[in-house]
């Protein structure tokens, strides 16, 4: 039985260090989008925060697109919707423009980083 215990542990190892690239995607950080996912579920929201600098939203990637609920977020600040084009989302404020990255992280979710444009 302790064989076989070994065994299993030694699988597990191995399986998590032959994919430690895709577990550690995010910023080295992995539990900040296991956290992120499991508050969009227990608060049923479609957008949450991940971080500050450079901020990182997730997204569900159900109902809305993904350009709405981050717009509904960032005209909290002032922020008004530009432009989308392919990938890439704009938002400005007077003078000032973000540049917003979207990405499919799974099927599920969706991950964007805001930087501003200088």
């Amino acid at each position: 039985m302790r064989l076989i215990a070994t065994f299993f542990i030694l699988i597990v190892v191995i399986a998590t260090i032959i994919n430690l690239p895709v577990i550690f995607q995010e910023s080295n950080n992995p539990l900040a989008i296991g956290w992120g996912i499991l508050r969009l579920f227990i608060n049923q929201e479609d957008i949450v925060r991940l971080s500050g600098a450079p901020e990182k939203y997730i997204a569900t990637n159900s109902g809305e697109s993904v350009d709405i609920k981050l717009s509904r977020v960032l005209e909290k600040d002032g922020w008004q919707f530009k432009d989308r084009m392919g990938a890439g989302i704009f938002f400005t404020r007077g003078t000032e423009t973000l540049f917003g990255h979207i990405r499919m992280l799974t099927s599920w979710f969706q991950v964007i980083e805001i930087k501003p444009n200088r």
